[in-house]
């Protein structure tokens, strides 16, 4: 188990905008100095909630496989919130490939 979020967007890099803007509001902190520039090589935006000091990566996502995991995951009730949790299959597929 590691010390991490990982949050599979179902979105590409357009939406990289709109992204910014929910990490400022969720006041995390981008790890990548041209956070742009990272998100285009990587497809990923890390990030780290600096009180807790976990990390969260999210990660554009754009391959069948990737839409295909998105709307199999599982919703699991957090508070008040709705959340997404891919099946251990999928986690395993998508671990294989780090």
């Amino acid at each position: 188990m590691t010390k991490d979020i990982d949050v599979t967007l179902g979105a590409g890099i357009e939406e990289l905008a709109k992204l910014k803007t929910a990490i400022e509001e969720l006041r995390l902190k981008p790890l990548s100095g041209d956070s742009d520039d990272f998100v285009i090589k990587t497809m990923v935006l890390p990030c780290i909630d600096e009180a807790s000091g976990i990390r969260v990566d999210f990660i554009f996502s754009f391959s069948a496989y990737e839409k295909q995991a998105i709307e199999k995951a599982t919703p699991v009730r957090l508070g008040g919130t709705s959340v997404k949790f891919a099946s251990m299959e999928d986690l395993v597929i998508h671990r294989k490939g780090d």
